[in-house]
């Protein structure tokens, strides 16, 4: 093997920092020192998450070639501030599609096929995965809420939240033994990479998907709901959402055995309960979407208007069909 086989040409630097957007014209902070400790706190907890989360799974399933390879990482802290990751740099070969219009249908499939393998991993590896990647304290953290949250839970989630560890097994007892796993929940467009066809367009073939640091084990439902709703028409999420839950299925199947850990009812069920949550999620990434060049295109033209109508459809309708399950369950 020559040097050039050995090291890249070219590496990715994600450095956490705090954006210059949080300090006013005069430098005075614009939020008060209790967000600024929270925010901190959190930085520095996802960008150690997202440096466990490489590490686990090129080690428990190094044949996965949806994720850059991770070369260094080292922890962020709210005194030091000297947090680093170096990663494959996929520029040369890969790029994104815009979020609007969206995915095609061969597009989404790859995704859901990379999921279905990253999902079937965390319940192949549970245990690793979970000692990994929740260190943090976060039940004790919860619990320490009370009474101004603790207090309006159910008597099933005070006894959950009292709890500093196993929250995956914990859960299964008040959910009816839906599955937990890894979670990316950020899956917008430009978190999503193709490979490059011969005229540098991106092409069906899934590249990588990236920016895992808000990555956390709960329903893999919430991965499917925002990759449709963010990336995809409403008329196409509507007519295609139970066949590719189905191919879904098919693929952890597939991927662990010939057995998923599910029934293809409970997983519909898991869906409709994730919708609530990235309803909540679309709403709020949509008052920046709307405005952002990158998403509807440049102040003052026809396509920026076009596609800020077809991104509030999208919201809409999303929220509409979340509305209209739960009412068929009260009903």
């Amino acid at each position: 093997m020559n040097e050039s086989d050995k090291w890249p040409n070219s590496v990715i630097l994600k450095v956490p920092k705090t954006n210059d957007e949080f300090k006013a014209k005069d430098g005075e902070p614009k939020m008060d020192d209790t967000f600024q400790e929270y925010f901190l706190d959190y930085l520095a907890k996802a960008h150690k998450r997202e440096i466990a989360f490489y590490d686990c799974y090129h080690r428990l399933d190094p044949s996965n070639r949806f994720l850059p390879k991770l070369f260094y990482g080292a922890e962020y802290d709210s005194q030091h501030h000297e947090g680093l990751i170096i990663m494959e740099d996929l520029s040369d070969r890969a790029c994104c599609v815009p979020m609007l219009p969206g995915l095609s249908d061969a597009q989404v499939r790859a995704v859901i096929t990379a999921l279905a393998r990253m999902h079937s991993t965390a319940w192949t590896h549970r245990t690793e995965l979970m000692g990994e990647l929740w260190k943090d304290g976060t039940a004790s953290e919860c619990w320490a809420l009370e009474p101004l949250f603790v207090d309006s839970m159910v008597e099933a989630g005070k006894d959950l939240a009292k709890r500093p560890s196993g929250w995956e097994e914990s859960i299964g007892e008040i959910n009816g033994r839906f599955p937990a796993c890894i979670v990316h929940a950020d899956l917008w467009a430009p978190n999503i990479l193709w490979t490059k066809n011969a005229e540098g367009q991106a092409s069906d073939q899934l590249c990588a998907i990236i920016d895992w640091q808000t990555v956390h084990s709960g329903n893999p439902c919430e991965d499917i709901g925002r990759l449709l709703s963010l990336n995809t028409t409403s008329a196409y999420r509507r007519a295609n959402i139970n066949h590719l839950l189905e191919f879904y299925a098919k693929k952890v199947a597939e991927f662990m055995g010939g057995n998923a850990p599910f029934t293809l009812a409970q997983l519909k069920k898991a869906f409709v309960g994730a919708m609530p949550y990235v309803m909540m999620f679309f709403c709020f990434g949509t008052t920046n979407y709307c405005t952002m060049e990158s998403v509807v295109g440049k102040e003052g033209t026809a396509k920026r208007e076009e596609n800020r109508a077809e991104l509030f459809d999208r919201v809409r309708s999303f929220i509409e069909d979340t509305e209209n399950e739960f009412y068929n369950q009260i009903q």
